[in-house]
């Protein structure tokens, strides 16, 4: 992340990944978030999942010659593609058996709760940036829309997540007979 911050062409996101830094977002969260536009990033998030070949997806993306409104029916399918895999990447990713379950469960908290506002108002730069990258300009309140429906995924991911590990940890306490003449013979 240390590269992120000190490259002048993200300077105007670097008050952002601060506000998610100091609201206690784990760096893995980070890393996922910037991997949209951020080759290290992405080349991190994608080698630990061994998706390297999705690299390739971004550093292909198409860009329009001169500025464009947004509008989803002009959008090169490639960065819809891309956004698509970069959802797919980052839930994987944070569900990932690396990731620690609880700044997972931190994450989601903060997701559903008082960071909520937070977390989607600097998604949505975020994405107002790659649309920029890319010279299409995408309006603030569809930015928004955008940011409101991939958190609602990851956080409904997570949850999931954690249901199926609460699961695993039932069936395992349950599956461990224990006997005290085991311990302490007949």
């Amino acid at each position: 992340m240390s590269r992120f911050i000190q490259d002048s062409y993200f300077e105007s996101l670097i008050g952002e990944v601060s506000a998610l830094l100091s609201a206690g977002v784990s760096s893995r969260v980070i890393i996922a978030f910037i991997a949209l536009f951020y080759p290290d990033a992405t080349f991190y998030v994608a080698d630990s999942l061994d998706k390297k070949e999705k690299m390739k997806l971004l550093l292909s993306l198409p860009r329009y010659e001169e500025k464009i409104e947004f509008h989803e029916q002009n959008i090169f399918p490639e960065i819809r593609t891309w956004i698509s895999e970069w959802i797919l990447m980052t839930e994987l990713f944070l569900t990932d058996k690396s990731a620690s379950v609880l700044m997972n469960k931190k994450t989601f908290e903060m997701m559903r709760g008082e960071h909520s506002a937070l977390i989607e108002r600097i998604l949505s730069n975020f994405l107002i940036f790659f649309f920029g990258m890319r010279n299409v300009i995408l309006p603030e309140h569809k930015a928004r829309e955008f940011a409101k429906f991939i958190k609602k995924n990851i956080s409904d991911k997570l949850e999931k997540y954690f249901a199926i590990q609460e699961k695993n940890i039932h069936e395992l306490i349950t599956d461990i007979e224990f006997n005290s003449d085991d311990l302490f013979g007949a």
